[in-house]
């Protein structure tokens, strides 16, 4: 899979709304901070989460993954891979797509419009997913398993208004960093930075897992839904020239329109 520059004819309309560099802040306000609020504001059903969440141990248990309580057991032997590991659950996800995602923008715009609209298409379908499957961590939910964050990082997350304590699966921790690290990887031809895309998800799904933050299942439900939605993005980037040219086609025969070319 390959990603190109776009087609030289596209992009009438495109052209005319005016500069990539302040278009771009726009379009994250409108669709992240909605995105945070909806997710924080989301109605909390803590019956339906920790009975999902007591579903999902039971489905772990027979496919022989549910794994959490010894990893963190395992990670408790090295205080330090603990905290380390903190340290990349909190400071390894927004601080690294937000570094990423600059670099992809300056750097490669068609990578980053692609990854861009992967991450809109995935936040969307995981808003749903929150609302109609809620799901406790298991921090909350699972006996044995605690929350290693308070250990190294001095701020509670559950008393954020932005943050729903049952939105657990899809993990977007684990699937937007895997975007920002399918976008990165494509865009690049150097090793180090391709080893660095390479290593951040599972990384983060580790982090996800030691922390108390998330199941496997919840990591692997968003790296699917990452790359489901990385495959549409692609798919639209390269047929949305097309739909522009037609719509713009059926503007122009409209009786007493005015084709306006910039």
């Amino acid at each position: 899979m390959h990603l190109t520059n776009p087609p030289s004819n596209t992009s009438i309309l495109a052209r005319a709304a005016g500069s990539r560099h302040l278009r771009e802040p726009f379009i994250i306000l409108l669709a992240y901070i909605p995105y945070f609020l909806a997710r924080g504001r989301a109605v909390e059903n803590a019956e339906a989460a920790f009975k999902n969440a007591s579903d999902l141990v039971r489905l772990e248990t027979r496919l022989g993954i549910f794994e959490e309580i010894s990893l963190q057991s395992a990670a408790f032997s090295y205080e330090i891979l603990v905290h380390a590991f903190n340290i990349i659950y909190f400071y390894g996800h927004w601080p690294v797509i937000i570094a990423i995602g600059v670099y992809l923008f300056l750097k490669y715009p068609h990578v980053y419009t692609v990854t861009r609209n992967a991450f809109l298409i995935s936040g969307a379908v995981a808003l749903i997913l929150y609302a109609l499957y809620p799901v406790a961590p298991p921090r909350l939910a699972t006996e044995g398993v605690i929350d290693t964050l308070e250990l190294t990082v001095p701020i509670s997350l559950d008393q954020s208004r932005l943050v729903n304590p049952y939105a657990a699966l899809p993990s977007l921790h684990v699937g937007w960093n895997l975007l920002i690290a399918i976008g990165l990887f494509y865009a690049t031809r150097n090793p180090t930075l391709r080893i660095i895309a390479i290593l951040l998800p599972p990384t983060m799904l580790l982090a996800t897992v030691i922390t108390g933050n998330h199941f496997f299942i919840d990591g692997i439900a968003g790296g699917t839904l990452a790359v489901l939605a990385f495959l549409l993005a692609k798919w639209l980037y390269r047929v949305w020239p097309n739909i522009q040219a037609r719509l713009l086609a059926r503007i122009q025969r409209r009786p007493g329109t005015t084709a306006q070319v910039p």
